[in-house]
């Protein structure tokens, strides 16, 4: 069957003035009922009937046809739906030989409605063509039965008679009552064209509960804000993107698929003044998502915690994922830690990770699907160190934040340094208290010979051992140090300045001290002088305030001026294992 769609636009509307255009959201009012007409898997063509040049211009830009303005005598506040629609009609039958099947009436002062309604409505007269029509009903708030006429002599008479004093019954025992709501009217065009009907005798009533008839300015507000609800993302994903553009297709392509539906994802790439064709790429992307898909160009490349700051300035979700631009998500990612959260009220979801090559995650390999997880209520130390021992790792790819707990908390990137990551987790496992973890693996970290981070040994090394010292300076700031100064000694000292313990436990194996004096001397030797200055007076601080550890931290001041000896690396590793949290 042929069906077209009319919506109803006159100029003069007196209540709010220029409502079928007034921008809701960012769009004109009149879109949203053109949307909903083109997106309907019913409707074949989608015309607007208005008396203004303007608003033909407007519906044009949105997609709808505008054959012909509305003549004068069809536009005044006293015209009938059934002149508008006879009107349309015979232009189109006369000018275009076009006589549709049905007719579906969307009025634009319904910017909310759902195309599912349209075409189950557009089915029913399908089913069934003894039915003249299909009009929206919802229950009515005041049923007739208790409902008056009043005359001129102040005597009433009940308006509704075939139940005997139904005034004076309990309500439930009277009969449903419902009102027609007027968002979305299924007519058969020979009802119009033959009975002269907007009706017809046989009318079947589509019960709709949610619509907004925009007549007045606070029912406007409230459209406003409804909208704004139901087209609020669920994730806010942030991406910084540099030099990626050989990679980027495979982290998109996965994001694009993702079981929540792309529709509930806002992703948000910062491109980080990069010199290749990553920038026109994402575009590329964002032209075939506009409505998920942001891209913000950066002309100067201030490392992923800039780009990554800048794009929790524009997330407006209110759950935060990161994602770096050559890693890949598994299809249930998203779904997974976001029904986590909202299960379990959580600041952070934690799932597993591998890293990869591209051709062992196509090919599967080192991929789980447990189904087990695990909440943690931090309320003390000794909670906040099992969750550290067990669960909790420093990468920030992994995880699902709620936007409100970084808000509150000030936490964010330090800027224009690698390593922004370690800052970052180091204050979200001192603040979190409650994080739900999933055993499954959901995140792909992928190994190329390619890297959206910049790639400069040296300054890898420094920064690692710069993030450490700002975390340390950053803990003192908050007040966070008194109560943890052991952990955060530890952590900061050991962690911060024997950086190469990372590149050891990777790559050598942590008791040979010849290995380890190698990597050591790498290490020293990317470390400017005001750097060393900065450790030796950290040392000194921790050596008067932690007098029984003052032989082990000779070890550490020592090694700044030659190798360690074997028993100083088991030594070390003693300290790592007994110091922090476990005392408090």
């Amino acid at each position: 069957m042929e069906v077209l769609a009319i919506i109803p636009a006159r100029s003069g509307s007196k209540s709010v003035k220029d409502k079928n255009i007034r921008e809701i959201n960012g769009k004109p009012m009149l879109a949203y009922s053109i949307e909903h007409g083109l997106k309907s898997e019913k409707i074949n063509r989608v015309i607007v009937s208005t008396d203004s040049e303007k608003y033909a211009e407007i519906a044009k830009k949105y997609g709808a046809e505008v054959p012909f303005l509305r003549p004068e005598e069809y536009a005044r506040d006293t015209s009938l739906d059934l002149e508008v629609f006879e009107h349309a009609l015979k232009f189109l039958k006369e000018k275009e030989g076009y006589v549709p099947d049905i007719i579906v009436q969307l009025r634009p002062t319904y910017p909310i409605r759902k195309m599912s309604d349209i075409d189950k409505m557009v089915e029913i007269m399908e089913q069934d063509e003894t039915i003249d029509s299909v009009r929206c009903i919802a229950p009515a708030k005041e049923i007739p039965y208790k409902m008056w006429l009043k005359g001129e002599n102040g005597e009433i008479h009940p308006l509704m008679t075939d139940i005997p004093e139904c005034y004076n019954m309990p309500r439930q025992e009277l009969p449903k009552a419902y009102y027609q709501n007027a968002c979305i009217d299924v007519i058969r065009t020979r009802v119009i064209t033959e009975e002269h009907s907007m009706s017809g005798k046989k009318i079947i009533g589509y019960e709709m509960n949610e619509n907004f008839d925009i007549d007045t300015e606070e029912e406007f507000l409230k459209a406003a804000e409804w909208i704004r609800e139901q087209n609020k993302k669920k994730v806010s994903v942030i991406i910084p993107c540099y030099n990626a553009e050989n990679v980027l297709d495979n982290c998109l392509e996965s994001l694009t698929a993702q079981t929540i539906g792309i529709e509930n994802l806002e992703i948000i790439l910062v491109n980080d003044a990069s010199t290749d064709g990553t920038y026109d790429r994402l575009c590329q992307w964002e032209q075939k998502y506009p409505d998920s898909i942001m891209v913000i160009n950066c002309t100067e490349n201030g490392r992923q915690g800039r780009a990554r700051n800048i794009g929790l300035e524009y997330a407006g979700a209110d759950y935060i994922g990161y994602m770096d631009i050559d890693d890949i998500a598994e299809p249930e990612m998203f779904e997974e830690l976001y029904k986590k959260a909202m299960l379990h009220d959580t600041e952070v979801v934690i799932c597993q990770s591998r890293r990869c090559t591209l051709e062992e995650y196509r090919n599967g390999i080192g991929k789980t699907d447990s189904t087990e997880e695990k909440v943690y209520f931090i309320q003390k130390g000794k909670d906040r160190l099992k969750f550290l021992q067990e669960d909790f790792n420093m990468a920030v790819w992994n995880k699902l934040y709620k936007k409100e707990f970084l808000q509150t908390y000030q936490i964010d990137f330090p800027e224009g340094m690698l390593y922004e990551g370690i800052y970052f987790s180091s204050l979200v496992k001192r603040y979190a208290v409650k994080v739900c973890v999933i055993r499954k693996v959901l995140y792909n970290h992928i190994r190329y010979k390619e890297s959206s981070s910049i790639n400069d040994n040296q300054k890898v090394k420094e920064d690692y051992l710069h993030s450490y010292i700002l975390l340390y300076k950053e803990i003192q700031r908050r007040g966070l140090y008194q109560g943890y100064e052991n952990y955060y000694d530890m952590e900061l000292l050991i962690s911060g300045y024997y950086v190469y313990i990372h590149f050891m436990f990777v790559k050598f194996g942590y008791l040979e001290p010849i290995r380890w004096n190698r990597a050591r001397k790498e290490v020293l030797e990317c470390f400017s002088d005001g750097m060393r200055e900065e450790l030796r007076i950290l040392i000194k601080n921790f050596e008067q305030n932690h007098k029984e550890y003052n032989g082990t931290w000779k070890i550490i001041m020592n090694s700044l001026e030659r190798p360690v000896t074997r028993n100083e690396v088991i030594q070390m590793m003693q300290i790592i294992q007994l110091g922090g949290m476990q005392n408090e």
